[in-house]
């Protein structure tokens, strides 16, 4: 399956200096580089099912390598923010179809180095990193092309667990399609980062420091700057659909930092599938008699009416990210339609399948079998039409887009073929060719059943208007309200009790009580403390009421 071209982000975002080169504090600097192969970067070599790479690398905008400025940063728990503009790389991502293999997903990364500046000018380090980028490229595609093509140290991280155990080899052996299978893995992709970071350091490191210190001056000499280490990350275009953490550790020179961001990819091509019905025609096929009963009325025939009906159902690919579609082709249930206009054979299900009584018994006259739709193509368009069969089917409608770039779509292909060369959309399709409808005399009986259904509810259940959901068990709606009443009630009723023990207070009594003993009552209650201001005020307000 075509994977799509991602617009790929690295971002470095956040150091933490865990432990430092030296005593006083660092001032840490960064190179990062981002590299990528894909489709931009193949060229023919001499096995053609193993293509050769010339590496891309993506430097980034002006920016200064320095993490804090002129700053010095010391060991800490708080990680220290990188600025965007030193840890941010993006560039595009496009797989390339390969004959022969299929899709090569392609992948891209960054390569980091980190260093401690000491006596260095910045003219002197600067001179570094044009060194280091200037030699980085040449070196990854060597490296790349090893991986691609074959080398024990890559092959030993492509099948590594995380445990470090050897994982048993592909059938076939580590071809380049179980090679990218195996890098798409996060753990062989780790392992392969890892390995690539240990040669890139064998071979940059020398000649960067010679650069550096053939700029530099004698009293620069004194005190080189240190190198903290080299690390990579890199991720296949299809792990970067999803976000991705990276995790770089630089521990050389004694020191130990930890750089941390994470990388992620947008869809360059976005599109969509619209499917709607652009036209029924109907024609009265037969008109059946069908005994049916209605609520509690007398069993009675009525008449059911067949209507052929055709209906055109039109599909639209559409592009939402503005680039505009090279050339889509269609296929019903895997077939290929070609040309601009055509019919396809298809297989009917009875139409009993979408009717339920009183009419089913009439739809089971048609038991479906074979039939026919014809298409018309325009491009990102295409129209759907039930021509001949009775019944219904259902089927899955497919596109397959192509744009600038991608491999063509033109000529006779199998459905397999054509769906694996370009984007695929995926849509449900259905048509039922028969519709079967009961007389206006089975609507009107229907109706006036409704009607008295509605009359009797009407009468029987109470009035709601919409204003509560009642579901029968339920309490009432006022039920919180109605279980304070009877609280405030009861403590009323102790209170008199408590303060008038000779005569005989209970819930019987109680309501006998004039409102000037409640209130009373109601006083003392909150003088105890057994109800706030705001009980004793609702509560003095309902017996007010009843005076």
């Amino acid at each position: 399956m075509r994977t799509p071209e991602l617009d790929a982000t690295f971002v470095l975002s956040r150091i933490l200096v865990k432990k430092t080169q030296d005593s006083g504090g660092d001032e840490p600097y960064l190179w990062v580089v981002g590299f990528k192969v894909d489709a931009d970067t193949l060229r023919s070599g001499a096995n053609p099912l193993i293509p050769t790479v010339e590496v891309h690398t993506f430097a980034g905008g002006p920016h200064f390598p320095n993490i804090r400025g002129s700053g010095s940063i010391g060991a800490g728990p708080h990680p220290v923010p990188i600025p965007a503009a030193l840890g941010t790389r993006t560039f595009r991502l496009r797989p390339a179809f390969l004959d022969g293999t299929g899709w090569f997903d392609g992948f891209g990364g960054i390569v980091c180095l980190l260093w401690d500046q000491d006596e260095y000018a910045p003219r002197t380090s600067e001179e570094g990193r044009k060194e280091f980028e200037r030699l980085v490229g040449t070196a990854l595609t060597d490296l790349l092309n090893l991986l691609l093509h074959g080398d024990p140290g890559f092959d030993a991280a492509l099948t590594t667990d995380a445990q470090g155990n050897l994982l048993p080899q592909p059938a076939g052996g580590l071809g380049l399609t179980a090679r990218m299978r195996r890098l798409a893995d996060p753990v062989g992709a780790a392992n392969v980062a890892r390995e690539l970071a240990v040669r890139l350091k064998s071979s940059l490191l020398a000649p960067i420091e010679a650069a550096m210190e053939t700029e530099a001056d004698v009293d620069e000499s004194f005190d080189d700057d240190d190198s903290l280490g080299v690390q990579a990350a890199l991720f296949t275009t299809g792990q970067l659909q999803s976000l991705q953490p990276i995790s770089l550790r630089f521990m050389d020179a004694g020191a130990d930092y930890e750089v941390t961001g994470f990388a992620s990819g947008d869809r360059v091509h976005r599109h969509s599938f619209i499917s709607s019905v652009h036209s029924v025609q109907r024609q009265l096929v037969e008109m059946t008699p069908v005994d049916a009963k209605v609520c509690w009325f007398a069993p009675k025939t009525y008449q059911a009416m067949t209507f052929r009906q055709t209906t055109t159902t039109r599909f639209i690919v559409t592009n939402l990210s503005g680039t505009p579609v090279e050339q889509v082709r269609w296929l019903l249930d895997g077939r290929p339609l070609d040309g601009p206009s055509g019919t396809v054979g298809v297989t009917l299900e009875p139409a009993a399948s979408m009717y339920r009584p009183p009419v089913v018994s009439v739809a089971a006259k048609y038991p479906g079998g074979g039939g026919t739709l014809a298409y018309t193509i325009e491009g990102p368009i295409m129209d759907l039409t039930n021509t001949a069969g009775d019944g219904v089917f259902h089927g899955t409608v497919q596109a397959v887009v192509r744009y600038e770039g991608d491999p063509p779509l033109d000529g006779h292909m199998d459905g397999p073929t054509l769906l694996e060369r370009g984007y695929r959309l995926t849509t449900a399709f259905s048509v039922v060719t028969l519709e079967v409808l009961m007389g206006d005399d089975y609507r009107w009986d229907v109706q006036r059943c409704l009607g008295m259904v509605q009359d009797i509810d009407r009468k029987r259940i109470p009035v709601n208007w919409g204003r509560v959901k009642i579901i029968p068990g339920d309490p009432p709606p006022t039920w919180d309200s109605l279980q304070e009443v009877i609280r405030q009630e009861f403590l009323i009723t102790q209170s008199l009790a408590r303060h008038m023990p000779d005569e005989t207070v209970g819930p019987d009594t109680d309501g006998a009580r004039s409102p000037a003993e409640r209130l009373r009552g109601l006083q003392a209650l909150r003088e105890e403390g057994l109800i706030s201001a705001d009980e004793l005020k609702a509560v003095r307000a309902r017996i007010i009421a009843q005076l």
